[in-house]
């Protein structure tokens, strides 16, 4: 497989090392920020941003990164002097971390979620049917018992399923 480079003028850059220490890297476009963001966290490496000259010119040099989209594929292996250069002129901010959306906020009607009957019993498939004006009571039916009566639970108490995106 190839690997594209980068002409992007602002670059995410996903950096750092897999479990047996190896040097790991691959440079996004900002346009695909949350990818990188997600990138990060399925490969438990460190997310930055290529701003000085010298970053942008190392940061082109790397892999493109959308072509390892998830956990699934290793990232892409560097070299320690590469490594070494991005670790050093990269930028760690926060304003990368903001992208993550809160996936409670994400629950609409029609969703799907998780709820309890009673603490400690496990968790059942149910459908959300209703919600209170605030988005932090839901009104939910159990999946596949359409002549149980519909019930409230608190937002926060439902597991999620297929919300994230």
């Amino acid at each position: 497989m190839t690997t594209k480079k980068l002409n992007s003028p602002l670059t995410i850059v996903v950096v750092g090392l897999d479990k047996s220490g190896g040097h790991r890297a691959a440079a996004y476009p900002a346009d695909m920020t949350e990818t990188a963001v997600r990138a990060a966290a399925d490969w438990s490496l460190k997310i930055g941003r290529a701003e000085s000259e010298e970053a942008l010119k190392l940061a082109k040099d790397l892999p493109h990164g959308s072509l390892f989209p998830s956990q699934k594929f290793e990232p892409p292996s560097i070299k320690r002097e590469t490594y070494d250069a991005l670790i050093k002129n990269i930028t760690c901010n926060e304003p990368l971390a903001v992208t993550y959306k809160n996936p409670w906020d994400m629950i609409e009607i029609g969703g799907t979620v998780l709820c309890e009957e009673d603490p400690g019993e496990g968790y059942y498939v149910c459908r959300v049917v209703g919600m209170s004006k605030d988005r932090k009571i839901l009104t939910c039916a159990w999946h596949g018992y359409p002549k149980l009566p519909h019930f409230q639970v608190k937002r926060a108490l439902v597991g999620l399923i297929g919300v994230v995106k």
